[in-house]
């Protein structure tokens, strides 16, 4: 297989095209010093992330120290140790500010390392500092006013996607070959297919959640990483469950290895709310023949789950952002400004305010959800889709002070594929199969719950044609 093409921003060093699974090889064989290749992911940060506004802040002397202090020990070293990464500012991690991607936050420097975070670092990885993500997550680009733009590493004009914006970016740019991402309504695999990466949603609960989650009706999130090769993907779940393992769950096998066993796919290309670009139809269709092609069956659905799902996760999303002050008193103080939210954060919670009648009926449909789809699994392994509605978009199509209506119309034309999954609960994973235009497309793949083995073989199956290949005729 050859290369994949790379884009246009790219680290110029040799270490910058090392994959994780490489990084933690050389340094476990002594070919090169952890430290060298901290210093080096360092120095790629420095040259590289002015361009892309992708490193919030900047962590490089506690990296230095965590990494110090982890190789002082006498004990087995963790299986990516000093592979460097980021950590996503909507997390916490203690002594580093962490501004949650709101001007609200001020100058807040935690005062403890949240779980999910805590499990990313037991993997080995090294935190270089937070990346860029939107105002608490609550749109799919980090355009926050007061903020510098996350651009795209393969058009700067171009949104990287959301809410792991910077951690695609600097993985995309060479920066770091792997980051660390989180996903409540698509969030890991939207930045993924813009950037042209790997990025799974895992099954909800395979990894530690956040404290957030505790109490929460539905629960959405699911912590992960953007990569550039599926081994990495599998490696770091590997990783992280040696630290931390759900008995009920069947584990992840870092020696993932294209899938042989023919897969029944359902494929949907119909958006639940509007019309799909055609480039994005055209991928889907592609890697729909090229799995076919594999031996695999494919069969078209016009839906895999209630068409209320929208209205609902909508609804369920603003109540979330209505909670937002209570969230931000938790873990910043007094000092939490909630009059400096944005305008998409603020016109959330008057959503929810003027629908909240509606809430008990949406929360019962949101979790009929999980079982409605677990028995449409019943005919199929897999569900491919298009990961997004449309290519990534221009920065400024997202514009947070645009009016509610319409940037609510925006973000469900741009999203309509993968919230689904965070409603179920169900691994899901977009993979970078093609380019259009010179910007990646990524398509989704879904499977049942516990199930992420599968779409990590699969991913690789499709892996070896080749990642972001051009497609043949790029339609308008």
């Amino acid at each position: 297989m050859s290369e994949p093409p790379r884009p246009p921003v790219w680290a110029d060093d040799p270490q910058a095209a090392w994959s994780a699974v490489e990084v933690a090889s050389r340094v476990a064989a002594g070919e090169v010093p952890a430290e060298a290749v901290l210093e080096s992911a360092i120095g790629r940060a420095g040259a590289v992330d002015p361009r892309i506004g992708a490193l919030v802040t900047p962590a490089y002397d506690q990296a230095r120290a965590a990494l110090r202090r982890r190789e002082a020990r006498d004990v087995p070293r963790p299986p990516l140790h000093g592979v460097p990464t980021a950590v996503k500012d909507l997390d916490e991690q203690r002594g580093v500010r962490t501004t949650f991607g709101t001007l609200a936050s001020g100058h807040h420097v935690s005062r403890r390392t949240g779980r999910t975070v805590s499990q990313l670092l037991a993997t080995g990885l090294v935190s270089i500092g937070k990346s860029a993500a939107p105002e608490h997550g609550m749109t799919p680009t980090a355009e926050t006013p007061g903020f510098t733009p996350t651009r795209n590493p393969w058009d700067l004009d171009h949104s990287c996607g959301g809410s792991s914006s910077g951690a695609a970016a600097l993985v995309a740019a060479g920066v770091l070959p792997i980051a660390h991402a989180a996903d409540g309504g698509g969030s890991i695999r939207i930045p993924a297919s813009c950037c042209g990466l790997v990025g799974l949603k895992p099954t909800q609960g395979r990894l530690a959640e956040s404290e957030d989650m505790r109490g929460l009706p539905v629960r959405l999130v699911s912590a992960g990483v953007v990569t550039r090769t599926v081994a990495d993907t599998a490696a770091f779940l590997a990783a992280a469950e040696r630290h931390r393992r759900r008995p009920d769950l069947p584990p992840v096998d870092p020696d993932v290895r294209p899938v042989s066993a023919p897969q029944r796919i359902a494929v949907l290309t119909r958006s639940p709310v509007g019309t799909v670009h055609p480039s994005v139809v055209a991928t889907v269709r592609r890697t729909a023949d090229e799995l076919a092609d594999m031996g695999h069956q494919v069969e078209e659905v016009a839906q895999v789950v209630p068409a209320t799902l929208g209205e609902d996760f909508l609804l369920y999303w603003a109540a979330l952002a209505q909670a937002l002050p209570l969230a931000g008193l938790s873990h910043v103080g007094l000092r939490y400004r909630p009059d400096r939210h944005d305008p998409w954060t603020r016109g959330l919670g008057r959503h929810f305010r003027d629908n909240a009648g509606r809430l008990p009926g949406a929360l019962r449909r949101l979790r009929g959800t999980a079982e409605a789809f677990a028995t449409f699994m019943t005919r199929f392994h897999l569900v491919l889709t298009p990961t997004l509605g449309t290519p990534p978009p221009r920065l400024g199509w997202l514009d947070v002070r645009l009016p509610f209506a319409e940037h609510r119309r925006r973000v469900e034309a741009f999203t309509p594929f993968t919230p689904a999954f965070n409603v179920t609960g169900t691994p899901a994973v977009s993979l970078p199969v093609a380019l259009a235009d010179g910007l990646p497309v990524g398509v989704q793949l879904a499977a049942a719950h516990g199930e992420d083995q599968r779409l990590l073989e699969v991913g690789a199956a499709l892996e070896s044609l080749g990642f972001n290949r051009p497609l043949e005729r790029t339609a308008g």
